[in-house]
């Protein structure tokens, strides 16, 4: 049986409207480590019910190099199920439990020289790690970052993004929007990506490089596809999938 690590909630911010970051602190010790893209099933204590835990597994959305908290990033609809509800209570103080990490859909900073990152929604938060540890690095690693939200205002950690352009000559990002809603004045694309808008964000080549695409089952099955037609090889195609629960 895995080990359920207690963390205690440092802080909580708010991404979105519907979007939380929880910067958790181990209750003793540092933090354990992790590779950049895995997840961790969140725990959280039930003083009343039948079950004395509910668990749910979120990506860690904090580099490994980031010793101070893990951040897990968590939407908070009544379409991703009634745990969300529960982290939406959490405050700072509050005990909560890590188990963990898991998962293969990870940055390899070896075998991923040029890579293009491809997330729909919430599924930003394993990318944010990964470009965030190859910040934190000073990796030579190419990494250009391709993220739709239906609105701007879902947009999250775009200033974050902003910064981390700034501090790494090799990461690039474009972010689109789908409907013209929210803070229009950010400096984000409009409409869907396609073939086109893809090939231009990659220089006007896909060869050699590597794609990995994280969001919703529709958002990630549909890209793969288009990447498929467009001949990029099955094993330069990485992804995971986002679903809902309980």
């Amino acid at each position: 049986m895995v080990d359920r690590i207690p963390y205690v909630v440092k802080e909580v911010v708010d991404e979105a409207s519907d979007v939380k970051t929880l910067k958790l602190v181990p209750e003793s010790g540092p933090i354990f480590d992790f590779k950049p893209g895995q997840f961790v099933n969140l725990a959280l204590h039930m003083r009343e019910g039948p079950v004395e835990f509910l668990s749910k597994p979120y990506s860690i959305s904090s580099s490994p190099a980031n010793k101070d908290y893990l951040g897990l990033t968590i939407k908070i609809t009544e379409r991703e199920g009634s745990f969300p509800k529960l982290v939406a209570t959490l405050r700072p103080g509050d005990k909560v439990f890590l188990m963990g990490p898991f998962g293969v859909f990870t940055f390899d900073p070896v075998k991923h020289k040029d890579v293009v990152m491809v997330a729909g929604g919430v599924g930003i938060t394993p990318f944010h790690s990964m470009i965030s540890y190859a910040t934190d690095r000073k990796l030579s690693n190419k990494l250009l970052l391709l993220f739709s939200n239906k609105t701007c205002s879902e947009t999250i950690f775009y200033k974050e993004f902003d910064e981390l352009a700034k501090l790494n000559p090799n990461f690039k990002y474009l972010c689109t929007a789908t409907r013209e809603e929210g803070d229009l004045s950010l400096p984000i694309a409009r409409g869907r990506f396609d073939q086109d808008r893809i090939l231009q964000a990659c220089g006007g080549s896909v060869e050699g490089k590597h794609f990995m695409l994280c969001g919703s089952t529709p958002f990630v099955e549909g890209f793969r596809d288009m990447l498929y037609a467009m001949g990029i090889a099955k094993d330069h195609v990485l992804y995971e999938l986002f679903g809902s629960g309980v």
